[in-house]
């Protein structure tokens, strides 16, 4: 028997995430199961799902290829399959074979969304009941013969298998099973468990009379560790493995954001890439553990400082400097473990002002360049458009000045510092060529 909780969710997953609005973006993954119990070999539907922060059903941004996969009780994990929400669509069924038998837990799973899972019982088929035998008739007076109760067999699990988020609303699953011989017994399992985060819903948890498998679910707002232990039941019975589940809750981090500062430069400028962890209304949020974020060009002609960050525990954010190569549009994406990948666009354009200013510069230089020969003097302008630039050049991008860049790439310094480089004329390509090593790089100092 479900929980309302998990009965709501398994409705959210039926209705389109048309009739929403699908407002929001995919966060995390739900795997439903139609069944809690199968024999060994039998086929389930399992129904996956995308979900928003809210539980609500999302519809995916671009197709997203989701991995079906299965742990058996002995920790080995086997492929089930792989199946692939499209453009739009928020929901997809497939029907799978569970291998292995006991408590198998069955999870879907995509690199930029939080998992989903769920846990089934898989039983081995009994064999025929044996013909029984006939017990020698008591003597007469004797009392009857005692037959001996075993106590039923429990253990608890939790799904999916997974930090949760401390929003208050993405849930835990905290589920009692019957094991052993058992299948189910005639009465009501009332389980007595206590909850650190006092939210788990029902309480006490209860396994229906018939029924192989109870459960409730529990949220937290507050990062931390959730102890949920195992302290007796009504009627009695024997518990297997652990009385403890500890239910680790994270930060509400539920997306990921970038934006180039500025979004728009010209060739000789450059620009910063602010990777950014926030929640689901966009607040930057801090995360308690270091995360890796990649940061990587789409389209476009560019260089990243750095590509590969880590946000230090503590912090929300990570910068890295963006260098245009080639004017024209560029897009730049981050991507992290969990979080749907994120991209903005940086328009690179040509430095026309500076180029004309360059040119006017190193022509006036050229003009004001002393005479030598008189044939040579109807190129100066020519040559002091060269050089100039060529001096300018070597400012913005060699370092040559020690101007601070700011000052080298105001209009009037183009123009002045090109006039100096079409004055100096020929004298320009020794200067240059002083701080560059033969294989043309820039020298170290």
């Amino acid at each position: 028997m479900w929980s309302r909780s998990q009965h709501l969710l398994s409705l959210a997953l039926l209705i389109p995430a048309s009739i929403y609005g699908a407002s929001g973006s995919p966060v995390k993954l739900a795997a439903q199961i139609n069944t809690q119990a199968i024999e060994s070999g039998e086929k389930i539907v399992v129904q996956v799902g995308l979900l928003d922060a809210a539980n609500q059903p999302a519809a995916a941004p671009k197709s997203l290829p989701v991995l079906l996969q299965a742990r058996q009780s002995s920790g080995q994990v086997e492929k089930l399959g792989t199946v692939t929400i499209d453009a739009g669509q928020s929901l997809k069924r497939t029907v799978v074979s569970v291998p292995g038998n006991g408590l198998v837990y069955v999870w879907a799973k995509n690199p930029e969304l939080l998992p989903g899972g769920q846990f089934v019982q898989v039983r081995t088929p009994e064999p025929s009941p044996a013909p029984p035998r006939k017990r020698p008739r008591p003597e007469f007076g004797a009392p009857p013969p005692q037959i001996a109760r075993t106590l039923p067999r429990i253990t608890l699990r939790f799904s999916p298998d997974r930090p949760f988020l401390a929003d208050g609303r993405d849930a835990a699953t905290v589920q009692a099973f019957l094991v052993g011989p058992d299948e189910s017994i005639p009465d009501n399992i009332l389980l007595n468990v206590y909850d650190s985060s006092h939210s788990m819903q029902p309480a006490p948890l209860r396994i229906p009379a018939g029924e192989v498998a109870g459960q409730s679910v529990l949220t937290s707002t507050a990062p931390g560790t959730v102890t949920v232990e195992f302290l007796g039941s009504t009627p009695q019975t024997n518990f297997d493995g652990n009385k403890e589940l500890k239910i680790k809750f994270m930060p509400p981090i539920t997306h990921l954001a970038l934006r180039a500062s500025p979004p728009n430069i010209s060739l000789v400028d450059g620009a910063v890439l602010i990777a950014t962890l926030t929640n689901d209304q966009g607040t930057p949020i801090a995360t308690a553990a270091p995360r890796a974020v990649a940061f990587s060009i789409d389209s476009g002609h560019a260089q990243i400082g750095a590509q590969q960050m880590q946000i230090a525990a503590g912090e929300f954010e990570a910068r890295t400097t963006f260098t245009p190569e080639w004017a024209g549009a560029t897009k730049v994406s981050v991507s992290t473990p969990n979080l749907l990948t994120a991209s903005a666009p940086v328009q690179v354009s040509l430095p026309v002002g500076l180029l004309l200013c360059s040119l006017a510069g190193g022509l006036i230089g050229g003009l004001l360049a002393p005479r030598s020969r008189r044939k040579a003097d109807r190129w100066r302008p020519a040559v002091g458009i060269a050089t100039g630039f060529l001096l300018y050049w070597a400012c913005i991008f060699l370092g040559l000045s020690h101007l601070s860049r700011g000052i080298v790439l105001n209009p009037l310094s183009a123009l002045a510092i090109s006039a100096i480089g079409g004055w100096l004329q020929m004298q320009v390509f020794s200067s240059v060529s002083r701080i560059l090593q033969p294989g043309g790089t820039p020298a170290k100092k």
